[in-house]
This record gives C-alpha cells, structure tokens and sequence, in this order.
C-alpha cells in the first residue's frame, strides 16, 4: 500500500496541477491490484462502518459470555471478508488509510479512529484547510504545488489522511478525546469545539433554494436539519450508541431475510425519497465509471477496480 497522486483534467483535455488526486495504490507483489482516490464516498463509508461496528459492539455485550464470542469471532471474519475483496476498494479505502496511518492491525483501533477522523474531515471549513500541516509520516514526495492544490480545493480525503498520520502513536484501542485534541494542534488546527462551531455557520450560510428539483430541495433542507442535529453533539462516542432516540437521524435500513424496513434512530427520509436519491446515485456512478475507464487507459490491463 502506498500513496500516489494524479490530477483532473479539463474539457479541453489539459491537466491542471493545482486540482490534484489523491491516490491510495494497493499491490501484490508486481500486480497492481487497484488504485483509488480517497474520496467524500468513502469517507462517509468510514463512518457508517463505525456506527455499524459501535451498534454491534453494544449489542453484543448483551450476549451470553459464549455467544458473544461467536458473535465477536464471526464479526471479525466477515469484517476482514468485506475489507480485503478488491472488489470493495472503493468503499473499504479510507479503512485501510486508517490502519496504514495508525501502524495498526487493531479492527476496533482503527474504526473507532476512522469513524472520528471522517466526521472532522468531512466537517472542516476553508479556513482550516489553509492551516493544515502536512505530517512528515505521510511522506515528503508529494509535489508541493500538489499538497497546496489539496487544501485550496479542501480535498476531504487528504484532510482525512493527513489528521490519522497525526494521531499516530496516540491510539490504544479507541482515539480518545485527548488523542483527538493533540492530533488537531499537531495538525496546526483549532480545537475540536470551535471547528464543529465553524462548520455550524458554514452550513447555515449554505442553505440554498435554487435547486431546480422540487424532491431535491426538500431532501437537501432535511439532510442540512439532520446534519446540524449531529454537529450539536459534542460527544463522538454519543452518535455511536444504539439505540440512539433523536441523537442521530439514522439510515433507512433494510433486513437481508424478509427485506423489512427500519430506522435505527429518527427517520429522516422517506422509502421515496431514499429510492429517489439512490436512483440519482446509481446513474452518476455509471457515467463517472465509463469516464474514469476511457481516461485510465491500459496501465491495468482494464482489471483494476478504481471506481
């Protein structure tokens, strides 16, 4: 596993260095297995993976002492199962950032780790971009008109990178607020209070209605409520536990046996809109994939994964 960088490139077929990539490449042996950007997707994968790996944990300890061996062993199993399927690269990426940046092999280390790292990241505000110290850890072979691309264009997925190589050698078995307060000033940032603050403000102030889809507009009002919901509760731990009544709007989830449909916490959308927005996902997925497969070219033999 290593770091790489690309650049985006224009309509008019030029690349430009000041909106750099970052790549995480995974390989076997001489094999390129896949390469991908770090991108907000997976963030907000990395924190669906802890919310999910919280809820199970407190669940478990309501087990019988043999039985939540069981659970815990088959958990593990399936957990490694989804995170090493190159298949899955796309989602599992920031999972195993969090591992490689941590230098840990811990499952509970590095999703309680992740899971906090991706709220901040996916939360700061411009004015923390521009202060953002780049670790020394991460590696000094990034061009640096690169690294200032990363923070002009306040690319979530290098915040995200760069914040775990600077809780490093501060995680036992969960990143604890103190970890997570020393992580920030090595960062160069402010405390973790004044950042929620901060991305409180910006997104009221990103409160918008020109939005030409009428179902768009109502789910976007809806997710912002839910968003600043969340941003009020200071407790990362908190947004984890499960049950969670009115702590945290939770996902439309569906069972795998008789497809029946629950919220873990307060549902925020409906079955309509949450086919809705799926509906708009999958047809964006489609086109960026063909994009992204006529822009790679052969370098891997058209049997990578990058998504």
């Amino acid at each position: 596993m290593s770091f790489t960088t690309g650049t985006r490139f224009q309509p008019d077929g030029r690349s430009d260095e000041r909106l750099p990539i970052l790549f995480v490449r995974f390989d076997k042996g001489a094999k390129h297995v896949a390469r991908q950007p770090i991108t907000v997707g997976s963030l907000l994968e990395m924190r669906a993976f802890g919310v999910e790996f919280g809820a199970f944990t407190l669940w478990n300890k309501t087990r019988p002492a043999d039985e939540a061996v069981v659970s815990k062993a088959i958990r593990s199993r399936d957990t490694m199962a989804f995170l090493y399927d190159p298949s899955m690269t796309t989602y599992s990426v920031s999972s195993h950032v969090a591992a490689y940046a941590l230098g840990s092999s811990d499952v509970v280390a590095m999703t309680d780790a992740g899971f906090k790292v991706a709220d901040i990241a996916l939360n700061l505000t411009a004015n923390a971009f521009n202060k953002l110290v780049h670790p020394p850890a991460m590696g000094t072979n990034l061009p640096r008109e690169r690294l200032r691309g990363f923070r002009v264009q306040r690319d979530r997925g290098y915040a995200f990178t760069t914040l775990l190589f600077h809780l490093r050698g501060l995680v036992t078995d969960v990143a604890s607020e103190a970890a997570i307060q020393t992580a920030l000033t090595r960062a160069g940032l402010r405390p973790l209070d004044e950042l929620l603050a901060q991305a409180r403000v910006a997104i009221e102030r990103k409160r918008k209605t020109e939005l030409l889809s009428p179902e768009l507009r109502v789910i976007r009002e809806r997710l912002v409520d839910a968003g600043l919901t969340v941003l009020y509760r200071r407790n990362f731990d908190e947004l984890r536990m499960w049950p969670a009544p009115l702590i945290a709007p939770g996902p439309l989830v569906m069972t795998g046996e008789d497809c029946a449909e629950f919220h873990v916490s307060t549902p925020t959308l409906s079955v309509e809109q949450t086919c809705f927005l799926h509906d708009c996902y999958s047809r964006l997925r489609d086109q960026t994939k063909l994009a992204l497969r006529a822009a790679r070219g052969f370098e891997f033999g058209w049997s990578d994964y990058v998504y």
